[in-house]
C-alpha cells in the first residue's frame, strides 16, 4: 500500500480505512520517498510487538500490512480457514485409523525417487532441502556482497531486506519441515508428523505453530492482514474472532488477528498438504460419513511440570558428577585431563594451567548450582499450578502470578544460557579441533594469563561455514547468535548481518544430523573435534534452550522481561546469584592494553577481589591441585600394604584440594554478602569427601584390604610351616594329621542403607536414593552380566580395566527383569533411563547418563562411575545381577 512520490493521496482516501489508519511520510537519506499507509497497534508494549506492526516498523516496506480487512471479512476469512483445518483434520485422523498400515507400507514402499515424485505432484513449489532458514539467509549475504559497490555502498533499494527477500517464501517459512530432502530420504518423518498432527487437534498445535513463526515476523518475512481485532485459539472458540481485549490479550488466551491469522494460514497449509498426500496414497479411498467432534485433547502433563522433570534430571547427574571428582581420584585424573587438552595445553605455563584447571572445577560446581538454583524456579511454578489446576489448562488463560512465574523463568533461563555461551566463546577457540584456525599471542606474568585471539581468515562468516565447515558453523552460530531476547535489539539496515539469529533447536537438529551422517560414514577425525570437554558443554547448554522451548510452547505468548523486571525479585536463591553477578566474579581476570601501555582489568565489577589476594588464592588451588596430580597413582597389588598406601596418600591429597575448593568458595560468597543458608547449602556440594557415608565406606575398604592381607600373610605362613615339616626329619611314626587353616571371610559392617552423597536433598533427584531392606537379586544373560561386573568389579583387575560399547551398556540396561529403557529427552548426549512396569525398580525415579562421543565406548573409569550412580540412587552392588541358567 505504496503511493508513488507523483501521487497526491485525497483525504477521504487517507481515512477510508480505519480510526487507526495513518499516513506515514517516508525520506531516504534526508528526500522523500514516498507515503505510505499505516495502522495504529491498539497495544505497544514489547508482548503486542510480536502481534502487530509498530508505527516506526511501518517505515520499512517490508513491515507495512498488505491488506486491510474490516471486521466483518476478518470474521469471513478466520471462519472459512478455521472450517478448512477442521474437515481436513478430520479427515486425516479417520484415514490414520481405518488405513494406517496401508499409509504406513505404500510409503515406505515408494522409495526416495518415488516419495520425491509424490510431495513435488501434492506441493509442486516445495522447497528442495533441509534447513532453509540458514541457505536463505545465506542467499541474501550473497546478494547483498553482489549488489554493493567497493566502498560498500548499497546500489539497489534501501527497501529491500532480508525479510522482503523472503516475501517469496512464504510457504516455506510458514512450514520449514516441510522439505524434499527431508521426508523424502527419511520415510518415518513424514509418518511421525503424519500421526502427531492427527493425534492432536489444531489447537493444542497453535503453541508450537506460532513459535516458528517468531524470526520470519522478526524480520518481516511475510506479507501481513491488519485487522485490530484478535484470533483465540482456545477448544471450541478455535478461530474466533473477537474485538480486542488488551487484559485477554497479556494474558496470552488471545492473538492480534495480523499474527493469529499467519498460525491459521500455516495449520491450513499443513492439512492440505497432509490430506494431498494422503489422497495420493491411498487412491481415492475416501471415508465420507465423519462427523465433527470435540476439539479438546488433555496433555499429561503441563509444560512446567515437564520443564521440572528435566531440571531435576540435571541436578542428579551435574551432583553425581560433582560427588564421584571428589570421592574417585582416577574419575578426578581422567576429567581433569580433558580439560585443557589443546592450545592452552601446549602454551600455558604450569601454573596457569593448574589454576586454570582449578578454575574450570568451579565452573563444574557452578553448573550444579545453577541447576539447583533452576530446579527452585521449576518447583513454584509446579506449586502455583496445582493451586490454579481448573485455569492452567493450554484451552485457558493463566493466572497473573502463574504466568508471571514462567515469565520470570524464561528471564532466569536466558540469563544462565548466556553465563553458559560466554564459557564456551572463551573454550572453542583452543579446542584441538579448532585451533588451526586462530592465531594466538600468550602475555603470561606472576599475576594471570592473557591471550590476544584472531581468526586466521578474517571474511569467513557463521553463514558461509554452514557449506563450507557444518560443525563449526553449529558451534559458532549457538554461542554467538544474539537469539534471545529480540526486544532488546533494533532492527538495523540490512548491511548488518549479525544480528540475525537462528532458532536453536533447528541449529542442534543441525548438529544431531552432522555427527550422525559422519557415524554412518566413519568420518572419526571429524568426530573428534567436538571433544568430551566440548560435547558437555553444548549438552547443557541444549538442556537450557530444551526448557526454554517447552515454556515457550505453554501459552501463545509471553511478555518480554528484562532484567530489571527481576533484578527486584525478594525471594530466588537464583536471582541472588545473578544480582550479586557471582559468575563474573568466579571467571580469571582478563586485561587489555590501555593508551599507556599498561595492562588493565576488561571488567568492572562491584566488591571485587583485591588483585593480590585472588593471586594468592588462586596460586594456593593451583598447588593444591598440582600436589594431588604429582600424588603416585597406586599401582601393583589391591591388596598389599604399599598400594594401601599410596591410595590413602592419593585420596588425602584429593581431600586436600577440594578442601581449599571450599574456603575458595566460601571466601568468594562472603565478600559478596551472602547469607549463612546460601552459603552452608554450597558448601555441602564440595564436602562428598566428609560425609559419614562416604567415611564409612573408605573404612571399610581399608579394613577390607587389611584383613585380606593379614588373611593372605597367615595363608603363606602355613604353607611354608607345612613346607618346613615335610623337609624336617620325621621322628613321629604315627597317623599324619595335616593342621587345617581356614581363611575367615574380612569383617564388614552390613550395609542398612543405600549410599547418600549428602548433598542432593530428596526433593531435587529424579529417584530417592535406595534403602534397601532384602537384596534384590535378577538374572541375567552373559552379555549383560560381563556389563554390571565392569560396573560393579570388585576385587576383579580384569573387571576393572573393562571398556563397554554404548549399545551394549543400553542393552544390558534394558534386559528382562532390569527393565531400564533409555530416551533421549534429558538434551544433547544425555539420555535418560527410566524403569518400565515389568522392571523391579518401577515407579523408583530415572536417571541419565551421557552417551559417549566419537567411539560410544564409554571407558572404564566411566563405567565404574554409572555403577556408583545405580549404587546410589537404586541401591545396586556386584551381589545384584547373576547369570542366568
Amino acid at each position: 500500500m505504496v503511493w508513488d512520490v507523483s501521487d497526491k493521496p485525497t483525504r477521504e482516501e487517507l481515512g477510508a480505512y480505519s480510526e487507526a489508519h495513518l499516513h506515514i511520510k517516508v525520506n531516504r537519506r534526508g528526500v522523500f520517498q514516498c507515503w505510505r499507509n499505516g495502522f495504529r497497534p491498539p497495544c505497544e508494549c514489547a508482548s503486542c510487538e510480536q502481534q502487530f506492526r509498530t508505527n516506526d516498523q511501518q517505515v520499512m516496506k517490508a513491515y507495512t500490512y498488505a491488506e486491510f480487512l474490516p471486521d466483518n471479512e476478518a470474521i469471513v476469512r478466520a471462519r472459512a480457514m478455521t472450517t478448512s483445518i477442521a474437515k481436513d483434520w478430520i479427515y486425516l485422523r479417520d484415514q490414520c485409523q481405518l488405513n494406517g498400515n496401508i499409509l504406513l507400507k505404500r510409503w515406505k514402499k515408494k522409495g526416495k525417487v518415488g516419495r520425491t515424485e509424490l510431495l513435488k505432484d501434492v506441493e509442486p513449489d516445495i522447497y528442495p532441502y533441509q534447513f532453509c532458514d540458514v541457505r536463505l539467509c545465506h542467499e541474501f549475504v550473497q546478494l547483498v556482497k553482489k549488489e554493493s559497490r567497493h566502498d560498500g555502498q548499497s546500489l539497489w533499494d534501501p527497501n529491500v531486506n532480508e525479510g522482503h527477500h523472503r516475501w517469496p517464501h512464504r510457504k516455506t517459512l510458514l512450514l520449514p519441515y516441510i522439505n524434499v530432502e527431508s521426508l523424502a530420504v527419511e520415510p518415518i518423518k513424514l509418518l511421525h508428523l503424519l500421526h502427531n498432527r492427527t493425534k492432536y487437534s489444531p489447537s493444542l498445535w497453535a503453541t508450537y505453530d506460532n513459535s516458528l513463526l517468531d524470526k520470519q515476523w522478526f524480520l518481516g518475512a511475510f506479507t501481513t492482514t491488519y485487522n485490530s481485532g484478535c484470533l483465540s485459539f482456545s477448544g471450541e472458540d478455535y478461530g474466533r474472532w473477537t474485538v480486542w481485549d488488551t487484559q485477554a490479550a497479556h494474558g496470552g488466551s488471545v492473538v492480534g488477528f495480523p499474527r493469529g491469522i499467519l498460525i491459521l494460514e500455516s495449520q491450513q497449509s499443513l492439512m492440505r498438504f497432509l490430506r494431498g498426500v494422503v489422497e495420493k496414497l491411498l487412491c481415492g479411498m475416501i471415508r465420507e460419513d465423519s462427523t465433527l467432534q470435540s476439539n479438546h485433547f488433555n496433555k499429561a502433563m503441563s509444560q512446567g511440570s515437564a520443564a521440572r522433570t528435566v531440571a531435576k534430571l540435571q541436578v542428579a547427574m551435574h551432583g553425581d558428577h560433582l560427588y564421584i571428582l571428589q570421592t574417585d581420584p582416577q574419575y578426578m585424573r581422567r576429567y581433569a585431563a580433558q580439560i585443557l587438552k589443546g592450545e592452552r595445553d601446549a602454551n600455558l605455563l604450569q601454573k596457569h594451567k593448574n589454576r586454570s584447571t582449578a578454575l574450570e572445577l568451579m565452573r563444574a560446581a557452578a553448573r550444579f548450582w545453577s541447576w539447583e538454583s533452576i530446579l527452585e524456579e521449576t518447583q513454584k511454578i509446579e506449586a502455583l499450578y496445582e493451586k490454579a489446576l481448573n485455569n492452567t489448562h493450554p484451552d485457558f488463560p493463566f493466572t497473573v502470578e502463574y504466568k508471571a512465574s514462567l515469565g520470570r523463568l524464561e528471564r532466569l533461563l536466558w540469563a544462565e544460557s548466556k553465563w553458559r555461551e560466554t564459557c564456551i566463546e572463551n573454550v572453542l577457540p583452543h579446542r584441538s579441533g579448532f585451533s588451526k584456525d586462530y592465531k594466538f599471542e600468550w602475555f603470561q606474568d606472576d599475576e594471570s594469563a592473557s591471550c590476544i585471539q584472531m581468526r586466521v581468515d578474517l571474511g569467513t562468516t557463521a553463514v558461509s561455514n554452514f557449506f563450507g565447515d557444518r560443525l563449526e558453523f553449529c558451534l559458532r552460530t549457538l554461542i554467538q547468535d544474539p537469539w534471545q531476547n529480540p526486544e532488546l535489539q533494533e532492527l538495523v539496515e540490512f548491511q548488518d548481518h549479525s544480528v540475525r539469529r537462528f532458532e536453536p533447536s533447528a541449529i542442534f537438529g543441525i548438529l544431531d544430523e552432522h555427527l550422525g551422517d559422519c557415524h554412518r560414514k566413519g568420518l572419526k577425525d571429524e568426530l573428534s573435534r567436538l571433544d568430551d570437554v566440548l560435547y558437555q558443554f553444548y549438552t547443557d547448554l541444549s538442556a537450557i534452550h530444551q526448557m526454554t522451548a517447552m515454556l515457550r510452547l505453554h501459552q501463545l505468548t509471553f511478555p518480554k522481561l528484562v532484567l530489571k523486571d527481576t533484578k527486584n525479585v525478594p525471594t530466588g536463591k537464583a536471582w541472588r546469584y545473578l544480582n550479586k553477578e557471582y559468575y563474573q566474579h568466579i571467571e580469571p581476570r582478563r586485561k587489555n592494553l590501555d593508551h599507556n601501555h599498561r595492562w588493565v582489568d576488561t571488567v568492572k565489577l562491584t566488591n571485587r577481589e583485591e588483585p593480590a589476594h585472588k593471586i594468592t588464592a588462586d596460586e594456593r588451588l593451583g598447588s593444591l591441585f598440582e600436589t594431588f596430580i604429582k600424588t603416585p597413582v597406586p599401582k601393583g597389588n589391591r591388596f598389599a600394604q604399599t598400594w594401601l598406601d599410596q591410595s590413602e596418600a592419593e585420596q588425602a591429597a584429593l581431600d586436600g584440594f577440594w578442601e581449599g575448593m571450599r574456603e575458595r568458595h566460601r571466601s568468594t560468597l562472603t565478600r559478596l554478602e551472602f547469607g549463612s543458608e546460601d552459603i552452608e547449602s554450597d558448601l555441602k556440594a564440595l564436602s562428598a569427601a566428609s560425609t559419614p557415608e562416604h567415611v564409612l565406606e573408605i573404612k571399610r575398604r581399608r579394613e577390607e584390604i587389611l584383613a585380606t592381607i593379614a588373611a593372605r600373610a597367615a595363608e603363606q605362613a602355613a604353607k611354608k610351616n607345612r613346607k618346613a615339616d615335610r623337609t624336617a626329619l620325621q621322628t613321629y611314626w604315627g597317623e599324619d594329621k595335616k593342621q587345617s587353616f581356614e581363611l575367615l571371610p574380612p569383617m564388614t559392617k552390613p550395609k542398612t542403607r543405600g549410599i547418600h552423597d549428602g548433598f542432593v536433598p530428596e526433593s531435587n533427584s529424579p529417584p530417592e536414593p535406595e534403602k534397601p531392606q532384602s537384596r534384590i537379586t535378577v538374572a541375567v544373560n552373559k552379555r549383560a552380566l560381563s556389563v554390571f561386573k565392569a560396573m560393579f568389579p570388585g576385587n576383579n583387575p580384569e573387571d576393572r580395566s573393562k571398556a563397554v560399547d554404548w549399545d551394549t551398556f543400553v542393552h544390558a540396561m534394558a534386559e528382562e527383569g532390569v527393565g531400564f529403557i533409555a530416551r533421549h529427552s534429558a538434551g544433547g548426549s544425555a539420555y535418560t533411563f527410566e524403569p518400565n512396569e515389568k522392571s523391579l525398580w518401577f515407579g523408583k525415579g530415572a536417571i541419565s547418563f551421557h552417551k559417549p562421543h566419537t567411539e560410544h565406548v564409554i571407558d572404564a573409569v566411566t563405567v565404574m562411575a554409572h555403577g556408583k550412580r545405580m549404587r546410589k540412587w537404586f541401591g545396586w552392588s556386584e551381589e545384584t545381577f547373576v547369570l542366568k541358567k
